[in-house]
């Protein structure tokens, strides 16, 4: 069977919506939704969507690898980076070295379109292997940061099944007018701060992809802000659940410490959560500041249960020699201390 592996094009939409169907639980309307989302929607991509597929002769697809493009600023400088997403080949043409092959005709795709750092936030044990043969280097362990309530916790291993969604709710408070709800106002995300800071590696905030993101069709966001009279953000969190019992921190800001941990107990006595969990490996001084002050706290026995394997990168640059270059905009992007990373830039969240 002859295949050939080019880039992605909208024409594919459909087969590589029906192909996914070997990853998401969803039916055939929903993911076509979320693919469309995904990989046609997404407003990094400007006009290259990052993903490539295996088609066979009757130009059936085959193999589908997609990536979840992201800006950052490296610095000063803003770069893209592809961040390892969806990949599946049809249960009928496995074994043959599809996914190897994919993903190396990905570098040169990715490399021809100016893309030329690669990251994995999420992989499993037998991808991982196979990525560190292709030349990527492990960037950090997960360490994650929990709160649990014994409550909701019970409560949830009891019924062992989806909560029904709370209401939305707002409120006047002394800390300001605040809100829990599942949709946020573009004037809300809008105000999130879009930082650089020389020498680290920051995500872009921009106005375009937190829309984006927000516009999910499969995700279930709880948004949790405080606000003054004039509608000015003072504290914000995003939240992600599956079951409305477990969620977990995509992002978070504040401009006051305080505000912070009122809205936190207002989130919590509102909504109730069984646990809420939130990523540590790469985050900045204030972010870790706001990790203690809302006494997120490790707990060491649910990394060794889980055993994940470390978030991994990869460069497509090369020096004078041919080697691998790791250094971009003059930061070595092995090094986990460069980086700022929340949830939000899992293609997960």
């Amino acid at each position: 069977m002859a295949l050939r592996i080019i880039p992605f094009v909208s024409a594919y939409t459909e087969q590589c919506a029906d192909l996914l169907q070997h990853l998401w639980k969803e039916t055939a309307e929903e993911r076509l939704a979320h693919f469309e989302w995904a990989y046609l929607h997404n407003p990094n991509n400007e006009g290259v969507v990052a993903a490539v597929i295996a088609v066979n002769d009757e130009n059936q697809v085959l193999g589908f690898r997609g990536f979840h493009l992201l800006k950052a600023y490296w610095g000063g400088v803003e770069n893209k980076i592809a961040y390892i997403a969806d990949t599946v080949v049809s249960p009928d043409a496995r074994r043959q070295g599809i996914l190897m092959k994919m993903t190396r005709y990905s570098f040169k795709f990715l490399k021809e379109n100016g893309i030329f750092c690669i990251g994995d936030l999420g992989p499993s044990w037998p991808p991982y292997h196979g990525y560190k043969k292709l030349g990527f280097e492990d960037l950090s362990l997960f360490n994650r940061k929990f709160r649990f309530y014994a409550l909701p916790l019970i409560q949830q291993k009891l019924r062992h099944a989806v909560r029904q969604q709370k209401p939305d709710y707002q409120a006047t408070t002394a800390s300001g007018i605040v809100t829990i709800s599942t949709s946020v106002g573009q004037d809300i995300l809008s105000q999130l701060p879009d930082s650089r800071q020389e020498g680290v590696i920051r995500p872009c905030r921009d106005k375009a992809t937190l829309k984006w993101k927000s516009e999910h069709p499969g995700a279930k966001y709880v948004y949790a802000y405080t606000t003054d009279a004039e509608r000015q953000l003072k504290s914000f969190l995003w939240f992600k659940t599956s079951d409305n019992y477990r969620y977990i921190v995509g992002l978070c800001h504040t401009t006051d410490e305080d505000n912070l941990k009122t809205l936190y107990k207002t989130f919590c006595k509102q909504v109730r959560p069984s646990i809420v969990e939130i990523w540590t490996w790469a985050l900045d001084g204030p972010m870790k500041r706001n990790v203690k002050a809302l006494r997120f706290r490790s707990v060491p026995f649910i990394n060794k249960i889980k055993k994940n394997p470390p978030a991994i990168v990869r460069s497509l640059l090369e020096d004078d020699t041919g080697q691998t270059d790791w250094v971009m905009a003059g930061i070595d992007i092995r090094k986990a201390r460069n980086w700022v990373v929340d949830k939000f830039e899992a293609d997960s969240f």
